[in-house]
């Protein structure tokens, strides 16, 4: 039977590991369920569809087209702000020829003290799925600028800066949605700092056919 010291210690031992669990919890900052949830703008690359390039065809003959990129309007919230941008391209690396492959990238900055969040949709044509995606699981770590990578099609040198928590993946499974959460723990009045968010996505279709995009984004305090 445990002495009375045993019984302290343990008691004590408990009290530890609640209020560590209550830190954990007051410092992770809530994303509402809804957030990025409105449709900010639907994109889609334009130009001719090309020819899939020929096996072991040279970088200067790769076809790039369909492509397209634009910056939207700032978006001002009530717990931030968001400048972003988005750039598609065919991937000219393609030589699958029952499919089409393309290279999505939707990133920008935000000032906001806790969370962002951005989502890209692809709505059409049938068939179309996204084969990789960045990120994909779960980064941590502190601020600092680091370069996220890429994949065929995306250059991969583009800086990103992540502070706290960045999550990203498809929605519940769903091969047409991915999304990137930014999350920071105990940035409280960090609002004015500005920082960095990306997704990429490499996205599959219908030979002989190009993609569009839904986009959302969403940024709080």
């Amino acid at each position: 039977m445990p002495s009375d010291r045993t019984r302290l210690g343990l008691v004590a031992a408990a009290a530890f590991v609640g209020l560590g669990l209550l830190f954990l919890w007051r410092s992770l900052p809530h994303v509402p369920a809804d957030a990025a949830s409105e449709v900010i703008a639907v994109v889609t690359p334009e130009g001719d569809i090309e020819a899939d390039a020929s096996s072991g065809a040279s970088v200067d003959q790769i076809p790039r087209s369909p492509a397209g990129e634009a910056c939207l309007d700032r978006l001002t919230l009530p717990g931030g702000s968001m400048d972003l941008c988005w750039i598609a391209q065919r991937d000219g690396e393609d030589d699958d020829p029952t499919r089409d492959f393309y290279a999505f990238r939707f990133y920008g900055t935000f000032n906001a003290g806790e969370w962002a969040v951005v989502r890209a949709h692809v709505i059409s044509p049938d068939g179309a799925r996204i084969e990789e995606q960045f990120p994909s699981g779960e980064v941590d770590g502190p601020c600092e600028v680091i370069a996220p990578g890429g994949f065929a099609g995306s250059s991969g040198q583009d800086a990103s800066s992540r502070c706290g928590l960045l999550l990203g993946g498809m929605a519940d499974g769903d091969a047409t949605r991915s999304s990137a959460t930014w999350t920071c723990q105990d940035c409280s009045g960090s609002a004015a700092i500005e920082r960095a968010i990306e997704l990429r996505q490499r996205v599959s279709v219908p030979e002989g056919q190009r993609p569009s995009w839904e986009l959302f984004a969403d940024a709080g305090s």
